[in-house]
């Protein structure tokens, strides 16, 4: 899910190296200006191992996501979001 306030999500990205390089994700229920939107990616990993996924999104206005971390308390969540992963073959 993501989200862009009152401006909407206009677009989502994937990387899987550290944020070197990024992919687009499909936006599969684009939401309203003030709803969140969904999206999905389809991620097929090189190797085995330890991996790491980081998402960005950018909003309506073609304002990309903060990437600094800061808690929600007093303006608002800012950060990309990481998802950890053990890649193991089947």
């Amino acid at each position: 899910m993501a989200f862009g306030g009152d401006r909407g999500i206009s677009k989502v990205e994937i990387s899987d190296d550290g944020g070197e390089s990024w992919d687009d994700a499909e936006i599969n229920k684009p939401g309203t200006k003030i709803s969140w939107s969904l999206w999905r990616y389809d991620w097929t990993p090189d190797e085995e191992g330890d991996a790491e996924l980081v998402v960005r999104a950018t909003d309506g206005k073609g304002e990309l996501q903060i990437s600094d971390y800061r808690d929600q308390v007093p303006d608002g969540a800012t950060g990309l979001h990481h998802v950890k992963a053990r890649v193991e073959r089947a």
